[in-house]
């Protein structure tokens, strides 16, 4: 499966007014939330700001691929923010 297979139109967050890595990250949580029914915005926010205390999942020049797991979401769902 490629990345592109993932990540749906309604997914793409064109201009994400946030700047810092937390905000960001719940930004994106709300964003999934809000078209995806079984994605709670605190809960995945909650998931990917403890995912990324383990270890940053920057990759440089700007680039994350923050990720987790929410028991609640049974398929993979991804969303592309800039």
């Amino acid at each position: 499966m490629k990345i592109v297979d993932l990540i749906k139109r309604d997914m793409v967050v064109p201009a994400l007014v946030a700047t810092e890595k937390r905000d960001i990250l719940e930004e994106l949580a709300h964003y999934m939330s809000g078209r995806h029914s079984r994605i709670d915005r605190a809960t995945l926010a909650r998931v990917l700001i403890e995912r990324e205390q383990l270890a940053s999942t920057a990759i440089g020049e700007g680039v994350a691929i923050p990720h987790g797991k929410l028991a609640s979401v049974g398929e993979i769902v991804a969303c592309l923010g800039r």
